[in-house]
């Protein structure tokens, strides 16, 4: 069985079987980026609720899955803020 050590702790193949119960059609992330452009700080847990309930418990036990959707919103995040005039300075800075 491989297992590995990464920054967020350690996994291996039985953390990622959960990854199998992944529909790739609930990956949708469109809602993340509307949200950026229409959406209120108090509609942030709602519509990550709404992701994550689409993915579903099963795939959601996966480190890789987890560090993956978190990956993807902070470079959606990233990308939304450049295209508003926001420096790659100015959004770490915040």
């Amino acid at each position: 069985m491989l297992k590995e050590t990464l920054p967020f702790g350690e996994w291996d193949d039985e953390d990622n079987r959960g990854l199998r119960y992944l529909e790739p059609s609930t990956m949708d992330k469109s809602a993340i980026y509307a949200f950026l452009q229409n959406g209120g700080p108090g509609r942030a847990a709602q519509i990550l609720d709404g992701l994550f309930s689409r993915i579903g418990e099963q795939p959601l036990k996966s480190p890789l899955l987890r560090l993956y959707i978190v990956t993807d919103i902070h470079l959606a995040a990233k990308s939304f803020a450049q295209s508003i005039g926001i420096s790659r300075n100015g959004f770490f800075s915040q």
